[in-house]
């Protein structure tokens, strides 16, 4: 990992173990101050350093450092093609063709895969809709990615469609002020069955009974987001309830209107296993009697009431 203020040392470092490197992160890494050296000059060195020698990285991570330069990203991908499965670029200032470079060369074998807020995001999710319907079509294994953050990128329905329904084995996905998002792409993420993290806030254009329909075939949800997202309301909050109550961790309904004292009522009566956290941020129809209610069924649970304020259970 090297920090924004990257130094001679820590290049050295880098350079000595080039070609065995399994893990490089540069979050937040810019050329901002005057302490530190140009970020990009250094990968140049990095790259030349290490001749033509093929790098084993497998995870790769440059969340916010939006002074990544084109070429260097599309060289480190080129030299890692046959191991990197992880990358993480949200928020980098990335153009489309970087996105290109990286689904060119790695495509199907992505395990993970951020690029929220990132320019290159709709092209990126053409080309691995399009590779993930040809490795299907091949019958060599399929797409491999699990865990998938798109939050807002401006990609098209039918690529979003393209990629969820070519790809079965998502585990985490994040599509956060999606605008393509509709109850068509919640069809689509039912057919993952293993489907563990889903955050929805901000969608606009779905109804609560996708949502509601989602978690019939999606049993194994955790960690579910839907603040601000339309259509949630007590009936989403009680399918959701009775059909992952071993499994849902975590429920953020913050925003949404239309949730009521009932849903208190339907996530008592679901006797919810794993139950950790919830989240009534700006929810104004459910009480103050019906939060000490749900405390009083899960003693440990942490809540949020309007406010955002941690609610305690009172003794």
């Amino acid at each position: 990992a090297l920090s924004a203020n990257v130094n001679n040392l820590a290049l050295a470092l880098l350079l000595a173990c080039s070609s065995t490197l399994e893990v490089l992160v540069l979050d937040d890494v810019n050329s901002r101050g005057v302490e530190t050296l140009d970020f990009n000059y250094k990968l140049h060195e990095f790259r030349t350093a290490a001749g033509r020698l093929d790098f084993c990285l497998r995870e790769f991570s440059a969340i916010g450092s939006v002074d990544l330069e084109c070429s260097v990203f599309c060289e480190i991908v080129a030299r890692c093609k046959a191991t990197l499965c992880q990358v993480r670029l949200l928020g980098t200032r990335l153009p489309p063709i970087a996105g290109a470079a990286l689904v060119d060369h790695c495509g199907i074998r992505l395990v993970e895969l951020n690029i929220g807020d990132a320019p290159m995001g709709s092209l990126t999710v053409e080309k691995l809709a399009q590779a993930t319907s040809l490795a299907s079509q091949k019958l060599d294994g399929g797409c491999r990615l699990r865990r998938i953050d798109l939050s807002w990128t401006d990609c098209s329905r039918g690529a979003l469609i393209d990629l969820l329904t070519g790809c079965t084995t998502l585990e985490h996905v994040v599509l956060k002020y999606v605008e393509s998002v509709d109850d068509t792409i919640i069809r689509a993420l039912a057919m993952h069955p293993n489907l563990a993290h889903l955050d929805l806030s901000r969608c606009q254009h779905i109804r609560g009974a996708a949502v509601a329909e989602l978690s019939q075939s999606c049993r194994r949800l955790e960690h579910v987001v839907l603040s601000w997202t339309s259509g949630v309301d007590d009936d989403v909050v009680r399918t959701l309830a009775v059909n992952c109550a071993s499994t849902l961790r975590h429920l953020s309904v913050q925003g949404c209107k239309p949730v009521t004292d009932a849903s208190m009522e339907h996530l008592i009566a679901a006797g919810l296993q794993q139950f950790e956290s919830l989240d009534l941020h700006y929810v104004d129809l459910v009480s103050n009697e019906a939060i000490a209610a749900l405390l009083d069924a899960y003693p440990l649970v942490r809540v949020k009431d309007y406010y955002g304020a941690l609610v305690k259970r009172s003794v």
